[in-house]
């Protein structure tokens, strides 16, 4: 456990990476880090080999070679990210929007494990 300042807010805590088949919503890898830890620095943990699509939040942006590396037959779905001075066109907009739809049932995962362990907060 660390931590970490994030805004003007200190977290002390871990991180949950897990990677998580679309279809079943089966978690095939689960790598626990200190919060510190950023997401794309676990990609290679969380890919198997056998992957035929890599969906990802852009926190995973910029890591193709990565995917390739660690997953030949795959195919990269990841999120587009804006930059400072090149916003995204609405093609790209569009496209994230798709594949948002696809990685909501994979972030149920996140939902189910944070009320087993207590995490979720409850909405009066």
């Amino acid at each position: 456990m660390h931590q970490t300042k994030k805004g003007k807010q200190w977290y002390f805590g871990m991180k949950a990476h897990i990677g998580v088949d679309s279809q079943t919503k089966l978690i095939h890898s689960v790598a626990a880090t200190a919060a510190t830890v950023h997401n794309s620095q676990m990609l290679p943990e969380l890919l198997h080999g056998q992957e035929t699509r890599v969906w990802g939040d852009a926190a995973y942006s910029g890591q193709p070679e990565v995917i390739q590396h660690h997953a030949p037959a795959a195919q990269c779905f990841i999120q587009a990210k804006a930059h400072r001075h090149r916003a995204l066109s609405e093609t790209e907009r569009a496209w994230n929007r798709t594949k948002s739809k696809v990685r909501a049932t994979v972030e149920h995962v996140f939902l189910v494990m944070k009320r087993i362990f207590g995490w979720s907060v409850t909405v009066a």
